[in-house]
């Protein structure tokens, strides 16, 4: 993970600064499209890097970064929407 942060900054990462950590944090979600435990482990990673290695304080990026967990709804609920759309669609389309 440090490797990669290195290659996205083309710099040394123990140089980087917390807004360029946001930054690769969002880079991640949205053009890598990095789920949930991928982003913890990205999360943990980077923590350990700067709070042990480099020895950065006073960074809150780590403490401010949330993940969230996704919304989705279980198999059961969606077959059941789709039926009722069905359901609702050939009843418009029926002649009375």
């Amino acid at each position: 993970m440090i490797r990669r942060l290195s290659d996205h900054f083309q710099s040394d990462p123990a140089s980087l600064n917390q807004n360029q950590i946001r930054e690769y944090f969002l880079f991640l979600r949205q053009h890598k499209e990095f789920g949930r435990s991928a982003m913890s482990i990205a999360k943990a990673a980077l923590r350990c890097f700067f709070t042990e290695l480099v020895k950065v304080e006073g960074w809150t990026v780590f403490n401010d970064l949330r993940i969230a967990c996704p919304q989705v709804l279980p198999v059961v609920v969606m077959l059941l929407s789709a039926n009722i759309g069905t359901v609702c669609l050939t009843r418009r389309t029926s002649p009375r």
